[in-house]
């Protein structure tokens, strides 16, 4: 006749058998952790799609005139200061084309 011994631990029970010969043979009882399914692979689209980003908006090239009254207002804001003359103008012609 066969004799069953319970063993409990934390996580996991153990089972022991007598076998024909005699020998105990454990046997480990199921685990009661979740099982997980089964990762999904991605859907393929078709069209593969980007964030929508900020529109860089560009007027296109701003006048002689326009630039030369906006480095103008940049040097009066700078205190009349001689010798930015050209970061004025530059400074001007971008901000000028980056207006919407």
């Amino acid at each position: 006749m066969a004799t069953n011994k319970t063993k409990t631990k934390k996580t996991e029970t153990t089972k022991t058998t007598k076998t024909a010969a005699g020998k105990a043979a454990p046997k480990k009882a199921p685990s009661k952790a979740p099982k997980k399914a089964p990762a999904k692979a991605p859907k393929k689209s078709a069209k593969r799609t980007r964030k929508a980003e900020a529109p860089l908006i560009v007027r296109g090239r701003p006048t002689h005139d326009e630039i030369a009254r906006r480095a103008y207002q940049i040097w009066e804001h700078r205190g009349y200061l001689h010798g930015h003359d050209v970061q004025d103008w530059t400074t001007a012609e971008l901000q000028l084309m980056k207006e919407p």
